[in-house]
């Protein structure tokens, strides 16, 4: 736990410009934080998604993954379909 605690020395900025750093990205996450609606907070399992599919075969690949669609099926995978 120490070593967390020196982190924000380790960083070498002011602690004000690293909590204010820390509480926009908190926001940008929001709703990726937040549970969904519904009888399960958790959403159901997105392994027969067609998002998580198609994510799954794009990770997949050797190479030329197009990181952009990963991060947009991810942030609608999880925002409407899982946790």
């Amino acid at each position: 736990m120490s070593t967390l605690n020196a982190l924000p020395g380790a960083c070498q900025a002011e602690q004000e410009t690293l909590l204010a750093a820390t509480r926009e990205r908190v926001a940008q996450w929001d709703s990726w934080l937040q549970p969904l609606s519904g009888p399960t907070p958790v959403g159901e399992d997105p392994g027969y998604d067609d998002d998580f599919q198609q994510m799954r075969e794009e990770v997949n690949k050797l190479s030329g993954a197009d990181t952009e669609l990963i991060c947009r099926l991810a942030e609608t995978l999880l925002t409407t379909t899982a946790k």
